[in-house]
């Protein structure tokens, strides 16, 4: 099974065309993926051709199981689709979570720097914590105990979930026992599982975000996280309609534009190839 491994600031997949990636197990997965037997990556990504400039895309999540969307691993597989020297300015991919569109900005054989269309984020039932911004778009926003303290939290999706909560502690000082301990004593809010995103809000201009995800554990990057990120804190008023997202990896730029779709800039490169 050939492959190429390719990365968005850190947040690494496997992306082939190998229909057998479908045949594989999720103990199967769970072995190419880890980074001590096997290939090493957050997820493996499984393309389709469909037309000139469209592609099915599927994603299976590191642990097997799959995936809705992700923002970082559809501009992985824009610069995958770049190398089989098809030259088109926008790449079209059919997910789970609907058609995305990939806009190229500038690119070589090995990297390049993308725009993503994600689209509107959109509200997970949770009645009882309902917000309604000044235009009437609905998100929610409650409370939850993290840290020893009662924090503001965002539950909104971009396509998969996401609970976004703001901490004064720098994120990346956080140890990962409390990360996995709020996790547990929330599973009744999240019976399906949930991304989570800690931030520290810089200024109106810059976020810093840490991202556990699920089926991955945490990653270095988490792109549709990102986007839940940006929206939950424009929407509260504490970022204007564009700003940059600091995470491990590197830094992703968001915008929202007049129709409320969720704009996301940043880059991919090439790591390597191989066969399975």
């Amino acid at each position: 099974m050939k492959f190429e491994k390719i990365h968005g600031t850190g947040n690494d997949f496997i992306v082939t065309e190998d229909r057998k990636a479908f045949k594989l197990t999720p103990k199967q997965i769970a072995k190419i993926c880890d980074r001590y037997i096997g290939v090493g990556a957050d997820g493996i990504i499984v393309l389709k051709k469909l037309s000139g400039k469209r592609w099915k895309w599927v994603l299976f999540n590191s642990d097997g199981s799959r995936a809705e969307m992700s923002g970082n691993g559809m501009r992985c597989t824009a610069l995958y689709v770049l190398r089989k020297k098809i030259k088109i300015p926008v790449i079209e991919f059919s997910t789970p979570a609907g058609l995305k569109t990939v806009e190229v900005i500038k690119s070589d054989e090995y990297k390049g720097l993308f725009r993503e269309n994600m689209g509107r984020a959109f509200p997970i039932s949770m009645k009882q914590f309902t917000k309604k911004d000044a235009k009437g778009r609905i998100f929610y926003r409650f409370y939850v105990s993290f840290l020893g303290k009662k924090r503001t939290a965002s539950f909104v999706s971009v396509g998969n979930p996401h609970c976004v909560v703001i901490v004064d502690k720098p994120v990346f000082d956080i140890h990962m026992d409390e990360i996995t301990k709020f996790l547990r004593n929330n599973l009744h809010l999240f019976p399906d599982g949930v991304n989570f995103e800690m931030i520290n809000i810089k200024n109106n201009m810059k976020i810093i975000q840490r991202t556990w995800e699920r089926g991955c554990g945490e990653t270095l990057s988490c792109g549709t996280g990102a986007c839940a990120v940006f929206l939950s804190s424009y929407m509260m008023g504490f970022v204007k309609k564009g700003c940059d997202i600091v995470v491990k990896g590197g830094t992703l730029n968001l915008s929202i534009n007049d129709d409320d779709e969720i704009i996301l800039t940043g880059p991919a490169e090439y790591v390597f190839s191989g066969e399975f």
